[in-house]
C-alpha cells in the first residue's frame, strides 16, 4: 500500500496548513458574530416600551444619615402609570421654604459603591411595570467648604425628572427636617427595586 503524504511537496503542505487555519479562524469569527447578535437582541427589549414619564411616579425620601460632613439618602419612586422603560440619571428640582433653590445635581455612580441596595457602576436599562418601584442614591455635604462659615441651602422638597420630555414627579417631601446642602447634590443612576 502506497502512502499519499510523501507525494505532497513542501509548498502543498504549507497551502494545506494555511487552508486549515483559515477555515478554523473563519469558524471562530462566525461564532463570535452569532454571539454578539444574540446579545444585541436581548438588550433591545426595553425599547419596546415608551420612556417612563416622571409625572406618573410617586416618591418617598429616606435620609440614611452620614458622618464627616457627607450625608447619604435614597429616593424611592413607584410607577402609577403604564409599563415603560428607563435608563440614566435623575434630574432634581429642589425647593426650599421660599420656593425653587439653586442646587445642582452631579451624576456619579462610583460615589455609591458599597451602599445598600447596591448601585450599579453603569446605568442599567430596564422595564418598570405598573406598581413597580425604582430608586436612586443622593449624597451631599452639610459642611461649608474650608470648614468655616459659608453658604448652605435648605431643601425641604424635590421634584424628579427622568429626561427632558417626561415631565416632573409631584413634589416629594423630605420630611420634617429639611436637608442642608453646602454645594451640589450627587446622584446615582436610577435602578430597579422589584
Amino acid at each position: 500500500m502506497k502512502r499519499w503524504w510523501p507525494l505532497l511537496s513542501k509548498g502543498s503542505v504549507v497551502l494545506l496548513v494555511l487552508a486549515v487555519v483559515f477555515l478554523a479562524y473563519d469558524d471562530v469569527q462566525l461564532r463570535s458574530k452569532q454571539t454578539s447578535t444574540t446579545t444585541v437582541v436581548s438588550t433591545t427589549t426595553t425599547t419596546l416600551f415608551a420612556s417612563c414619564q416622571a409625572s406618573t411616579f410617586r416618591g418617598r425620601f429616606v435620609n440614611e444619615g452620614g458622618s464627616s460632613g457627607t450625608i447619604f439618602a435614597r429616593m424611592y419612586l413607584t410607577n402609577h402609570g403604564s409599563t415603560c422603560s428607563m435608563k440614566g440619571y435623575p434630574q432634581l428640582v429642589p425647593y426650599g421654604p421660599r420656593g425653587l433653590v439653586e442646587v445642582s445635581s452631579i451624576p456619579n455612580n462610583s460615589f455609591f459603591v458599597g451602599t445598600t441596595p447596591a448601585v450599579p457602576i453603569a446605568p442599567p436599562a430596564f422595564v418598570v411595570s405598573p406598581g413597580g418601584s425604582v430608586g436612586f442614591g443622593l449624597a451631599w455635604s452639610d459642611l461649608p467648604s474650608g470648614g468655616g462659615p459659608g453658604s448652605c441651602t435648605s431643601v425641604d422638597r424635590m421634584e424628579v425628572a427622568f429626561g427632558f420630555n417626561g415631565g416632573y414627579s409631584p413634589p416629594i417631601s423630605l420630611g420634617s427636617d429639611p436637608l442642608k446642602t453646602c454645594g451640589s447634590i450627587i446622584v446615582s443612576s436610577i435602578f430597579p427595586l422589584n
